[in-house]
């Protein structure tokens, strides 16, 4: 019976909540209307591709020094798509040379996790994070210090770095989340947080900080009643306006952050994200490359 209640509870993750912070109208593309993507790019499919190689590795897969010629051998079947890249209106780059370096150089020095104990690799979760709510997701690797004793959550990113402290701290929200989901299954908090930025080879460090967690815990439940409150089958885009608007409920009147600097702040999730922060949509990265409705968003596609 609790089975089949838990069923029925809409379920969310981490991206499904950063997607809704960050664009209103991709999360009423993607988890509302389900409209298909478009063509993948490179950059994603690398980042996939290098994840795979990990989780064989920490599976027991694929060997270390067999790493290597794996990601060689396979780099072009894997990432079949282009890496070139708008950096503006009126140039494009071609990163291919740039990526496929750097994941050769990753592959080429990795010398594995000898100071750790692998427990889980991908370890999948579903639990309750409200009374009305699941969490669910993807650890990538649960591992436990030789040294410490200590669990420790490390999660891969093909990003090649953090651009400022605050975007660090907005990422560590999701190994916060899956630190709950840690805790549930070993009944123990881990000691560090880790992010493994491959592309540079390098782990960023963040020692788990209770006061963290329950924040990173506010701004999950918080986001949740958002995207509760909000009547999507009224909710549509005023492109006159530039903003998402859920025609029966105030809480969503949100700039569109591919293209709009007005200094407005957030009515939903943390609350205190400036837009001035978000860059112009003519030089946002994301906006012309990586998101998957950049062709069929009707506020974007005006601005290409």
């Amino acid at each position: 019976m609790e089975e089949e209640k838990q069923k029925k509870l809409p379920t969310f993750s981490f991206s499904k909540l950063k997607n809704f912070g960050e664009c209103p109208i991709c999360y009423y593309k993607n988890y509302v209307l389900h409209e298909k993507k478009s063509d993948k790019s490179g950059l994603s499919e690398f980042g996939t591709f290098c994840h795979k190689i990990l989780e064989m590795y920490e599976k027991g897969q694929l060997e270390i020094w067999e790493m290597l010629s794996y990601y060689q051998d396979n780099f072009q079947t894997e990432v079949p798509s282009s890496f070139v890249v708008k950096m503006s209106d009126t140039f494009s780059k071609d990163l291919y040379p740039y990526y496929y370096a750097d994941g050769e150089n990753y592959f080429t020095n990795f010398e594995g996790y000898s100071n750790w104990e692998i427990l889980e690799s991908e370890y999948e979760f579903e639990i309750p994070i409200t009374d009305y709510a699941l969490f669910n997701g993807k650890v990538d690797l649960i591992a436990r210090s030789k040294k410490s004793g200590r669990l420790i959550i490390i999660d891969h990113k093909s990003k090649s770095k953090f651009k400022s402290k605050e975007e660090l701290a907005d990422y560590a929200k999701q190994l916060y989340l899956y630190a709950y989901a840690v805790h549930e299954k070993y009944d123990e908090w881990p000691k560090t947080l880790y992010f493994n930025m491959f592309r540079k080879g390098e782990l960023v460090v963040i020692p788990f900080d209770k006061k963290e967690y329950r924040m990173a815990m506010d701004w999950a439940k918080r986001t949740i009643d958002a995207i509760l409150s909000v009547n999507w089958d009224n909710f549509k885009v005023e492109e006159t306006n530039n903003f998402c608007v859920g025609l029966e409920d105030p809480i969503v009147k949100i700039e569109n952050p591919c293209y709009n600097t007005d200094t407005k702040r957030l009515r939903f999730g943390d609350g205190h994200k400036k837009y001035s922060e978000l860059l112009d949509y003519k030089n946002d990265f994301y906006g012309r490359n990586l998101c998957g409705y950049k062709d069929s968003c009707g506020l974007c596609v005006s601005h290409q």
